[in-house]
C-alpha cells in the first residue's frame, strides 16, 4: 500500500512505516536467533572473550533498547550501580544480544500488564561478580512451568503466550551463552510482587570492583516513558 501511494495521509503514513520498521527487526531478531541456535547445535559457536568496561557497555546498550521499550509502550528503567570502570572479561556481542533477548520478552509477555515498566539493572556482588538482572511486572511464570521455559522451542500454554512473537528460543540461547562467557543465568519471581526477573551473574576482573560506600556514590537511575504515540 505504501509503494503503490494508496495511503495518502502523512499521520497514517508514519504510523504504518513505523510498524513496518518495528516489524522487520522483530523478522531480523527471529531469524538471527535461529541461525545462532543452528550454530550452537553444530558445535560452532563463535567467542570472542575481552575486557569489557560494563558502565560504558550498559549505557550503549539502553541507547539500543530503549526505542524497542517505548515502540512496545513500555517505560524502561536503568538502574546501575557500578563504580566507573567496572571491568568483566567477556564476549561483548553475546552480552549484548542476551540483554536484548531478556529486554524483548518482557515487553512481548507483558502487553496487556498494568504495570509498564521494565528494569535492566546492574550491580556487584562481593569484588569478583557483577550481577545483571532485567525485570518485568507482567504475569510471571507459573511455578510448573519454571523449569520448562528453558527448553527450545517451548513457549508455554497460557493464551496470551502464543499471540506474542517468536518460536521460544530466546531463554534457551540466553542460558547457553551464559555459559559460553563463563556466566550463570536463571529465573527469580520478585518478592512481594507480579512479575519475572531474569539473573545473569560474570565474573569481574580482578580488582575490578571498590567497596560498596563507592558503588552507591556512582549509582545512577535512568527512566524512558513511551511516547504519546506509541503503540
Amino acid at each position: 500500500m505504501l509503494a503503490n501511494g494508496m495511503v495518502r495521509d502523512e499521520v497514517q503514513r508514519e504510523e504504518y512505516l513505523r510498524t513496518l520498521c518495528a516489524e522487520s527487526d522483530r523478522l531480523a531478531s527471529l531469524i538471527g536467533n535461529v541461525l545462532d541456535f543452528s550454530r550452537l547445535e553444530n558445535g560452532r559457536p563463535e567467542v570472542t572473550m575481552a575486557p569489557v568496561e560494563l558502565p560504558a557497555f550498559l549505557d550503549q546498550t539502553r541507547q539500543l533498547l530503549e526505542p524497542r521499550c517505548v515502540a512496545a509502550g513500555k517505560t524502561m528503567i536503568v538502574e546501575i550501580e557500578l563504580p566507573p570502570g567496572t571491568t568483566a572479561r567477556t564476549d561483548v556481542e553475546l552480552l549484548r544480544q542476551i540483554l536484548s533477548n531478556l529486554v524483548d520478552n518482557a515487553c512481548k509477555h507483558t502487553a496487556g500488564a498494568a504495570d509498564s515498566r521494565v528494569w535492566l539493572r546492574a550491580c556487584s556482588l562481593g569484588s569478583l561478580t557483577v550481577r545483571l538482572e532485567v525485570e518485568d511486572r507482567g504475569p510471571g511464570i507459573p511455578s510448573q512451568d519454571r523449569r520448562s521455559i528453558f527448553r527450545s522451542f517451548w513457549r508455554g500454554k497460557r493464551n496470551d503466550i502464543h499471540t506474542a512473537p517468536g518460536i521460544g528460543l530466546g531463554l534457551a540461547l540466553a542460558t547457553r551463552w551464559a555459559k559460553l562467557i563463563g556466566g550463570s543465568f536463571r529465573f527469580e519471581s520478585p518478592a512481594n510482587q507480579p512479575g519475572a526477573r531474569f539473573v545473569l551473574e560474570l565474573p569481574a576482573e580482578q580488582g575490578a570492583i571498590t567497596g560498596t560506600q563507592e558503588r552507591a556514590q556512582d549509582s545512577e537511575t535512568q527512566v524512558v516513558a513511551p511516547t504519546s504515540n506509541s503503540a
